[in-house]
């Protein structure tokens, strides 16, 4: 059999041995691999390769003949350190590498040119994450993430958008199994959500709180905020296009003969009945009483913010959401009304919530 060296690749530590067949022998080779021995139709006694102590040897008619020597690559030493959910990869520099690829759970994860890499967004479990050279030296490491509570909502707000409904928010939660919010109002869960907003009941002084809830279903503490709820109130200092007065105590809605609208004639204000009165604080919503089918536009502070067609005979809420409101003016289009002549606007109380 004719022999020949092996070739060593010093770089990776790659060894490849390579024989010729004569008579009545199989042709055959042998690849290690970083010290792995990999045999291809070695199935023979004579050519049987023997690695030991830095010597290549092979078994030829009997005896084990000395082929060639070689020195391993050395495996990168990588080690990992785990804060939360966030594990940095260091290792030591590589001789002649220009690079270092990264496998996170199997799955390629990137390439860089440092010494370590840091991986955010880690899930609870077992882990492990190999690092190779650009000239193929490998190493790897096991690490586990310990399970950890998401952190309590940040930037809890609940802000009035109707007389007994509240808009909660919150900021985005940064846990990397985080899986929804949960929201209680007075302690009663009242909502539940991965991001906010979300509208929850509440009335008079409500007390609003919040948690975190992982994948996992552990729990944040609690973020508070206290709200109180807007009050129904009554305008002051109102006008009108016509007569704010009521005909007898017991056609008052709400038994105030002072916040009663009834208009007596046609208005020549742009073909409107209307009624203003003087509001304070941040206008949630507006109430308005009437007996006539009619459509009412909302004016504060001068300009219109809504519109809406009334119910006769009931309590008509209109959302209207205004911080600061100073005034606050209906303007009602005027209906055809039996046994008036021509179009009015009859009875109407208005009321706010702020």
């Amino acid at each position: 059999m004719r022999k020949r060296q092996p070739t060593l690749n010093p770089a990776t530590g790659d060894i490849l041995w390579y024989g010729v067949a004569s008579t009545g022998l199989r042709a055959q080779w042998v690849l290690l691999q970083a010290g792995v021995r990999t045999d291809k139709q070695a199935d023979a006694l004579d050519g049987t390769l023997v690695i030991a102590g830095g010597d290549i040897s092979v078994w030829q008619g009997g005896k084990l003949i000395k082929i060639g020597s070689y020195t391993p690559a050395t495996a990168i030493t990588v080690t990992a350190s785990v804060s939360g959910a966030q594990v940095t990869l260091s290792w030591a520099a590589v001789s002649g590498a220009t690079y270092y690829d990264v496998v996170l759970d199997g799955v390629y994860h990137g390439r860089t040119s440092a010494l370590s890499d840091v991986i955010t967004g880690m899930t609870a479990g077992a882990h492990s994450a190999s690092v190779t050279a650009s000239n193929n030296q490998q190493g790897t490491v096991s690490f586990t993430i310990v399970a950890v509570a998401p952190p309590a909502p940040a930037n809890l707000s609940a802000v009035p958008t109707g007389p007994t409904t509240l808009s909660v928010n919150w900021s985005a939660n940064p846990a990397p199994d985080y899986r929804n919010t949960e929201v209680y109002v007075n302690g009663a869960f009242a909502a539940s959500a991965a991001s906010g907003p979300v509208s929850v009941s509440a009335s008079g002084s409500a007390t609003v709180t919040a948690r975190a809830v992982s994948a996992a279903g552990l729990s944040s503490p609690y973020s508070t905020v206290n709200v109180t709820m807007p009050a129904e109130r009554i305008p002051t200092g109102a006008t009108a296009s016509s007569t704010v007065q009521e005909r007898n105590p017991g056609m008052a809605a709400d038994g105030n003969l002072g916040t009663a609208w009834l208009a007596q004639q046609y208005s020549s204000q742009g073909g409107f009945d209307w009624w203003q009165g003087t509001i304070t604080g941040n206008l949630v919503a507006v109430r308005i009483y009437t007996t006539t089918a009619q459509n009412a536009f909302i004016l504060v502070n001068g300009v219109q913010r809504t519109s809406m067609s009334l119910a006769p005979n009931t309590w008509n809420e209109i959302p209207v959401s205004v911080p600061g409101a100073t005034t606050l003016r209906v303007n009602l289009q005027p209906v055809a009304v039996p046994g008036y002549a021509g179009l009015r606007s009859i009875l109407s109380e208005v009321h706010y919530y702020s």
